[in-house]
């Protein structure tokens, strides 16, 4: 796994497409099961929290992506111990 991920890219990097990545997977049945899990999950999600949930599949692609530093120094942390007048 490692020296496929040195040779095509780690999927959590911003810089490497997952659809990409996910179809240089050498191995045709471990390519067509993540196919199928991304397929499938919409449908699930589509089910269980309604229609207008149901296409993410792009943010499900996303999903476990590094953030670039850039992003996460923009970010402020929200308390949640704060109290309010």
């Amino acid at each position: 796994m490692k020296e496929w991920v040195g040779i095509y890219g780690d999927p959590r990097d911003p810089d490497v497409d997952p659809v990409d990545w996910i179809e240089r997977i050498p191995f045709t049945e471990t390519r067509r099961y993540v196919i199928k899990i991304m397929e499938t999950l919409q449908l699930y999600r589509s089910r269980l929290a309604g229609p207008e949930n149901a296409l993410h599949l792009v943010q499900d692609l996303n999903r476990g992506r590094r953030v670039p530093p850039s992003e996460t120094a923009s970010v402020q942390p929200v308390s949640t111990t704060a109290k309010t007048p």
